[in-house]
Order: C-alpha cells, then structure tokens, then sequence
C-alpha cells in the first residue's frame, strides 16, 4: 500500500502547471485515501471488543459514521469541493442508538456513573 501512495502522490505532482485543474489525478488520489480509511476502520471492528464496555457504544458508532461518509464520498464521485459531505442528524442519532444498542445486546454495559 505504501508504494502505491508513492505513486498516487508522485502522479500528482508530475507535469504540474500553474492555473491547471487536475480533477482526474485528486479523484484518484480520494479514491485511494478512501479505500485506504476504509481499511482502517474494517481494521478496527474486531477491536471493539477490546474496549471497556463503557467506550463500546462510540467506537461502534464512530466507526459507523464515517463509514458512511466514505459511502456518501464515492457516491459523489470524490467530489468534496462542491458541497460538503456530511450525514443529517437523524442518521447520526440512529447510528448511535444501534450501536448503543448492539453494546447491550452483546453484554456491554452501561457508562458508569461517576463518583462525586
């Protein structure tokens, strides 16, 4: 992977013009950088487990979020210069509430409440 980022970056800067728009060499570039998160976070669903119980729910739904955003950034063809890529509230909040809920139903428990 790490040979194949050399080549993306040096794609990039090779022939490089001022006043030019390079929409093909960024797309590329996007393409790889999101394939590359998308193997980070695959990479870090079997450490939820690890986790204290109490941090489950948001590493879970962290993981899910901006998963998401990666899908709502390819479906846009990389194009997050026109308009910001972003999920409503709603989805965010439903995400939550099933990774919450997912942290129960798998034995996770609670947050502790905090001593005062």
């Amino acid at each position: 992977m790490a040979q194949k980022a050399i080549e993306i970056i040096e794609g990039l800067t090779r022939d490089v013009e001022v006043g030019q728009i390079y929409t093909g060499r960024i797309t590329r570039l996007m393409s790889f950088e999101v394939s590359r998160a998308r193997c980070y976070y695959n990479a870090a669903r079997p450490l939820v487990q690890m986790v204290h119980d109490s941090g489950r729910p948001g590493l879970r739904a962290m993981i899910e979020i901006y998963s998401s955003l990666l899908d709502k950034i390819e479906r846009s063809g990389y194009d997050v210069f026109t308009n910001r890529i972003s999920l409503p509230a709603a989805k965010k909040l439903s995400i939550a509430a099933r990774a919450m809920l997912a942290s129960r139903l798998s034995g996770g428990k609670s947050y502790p409440e905090r001593s005062r």
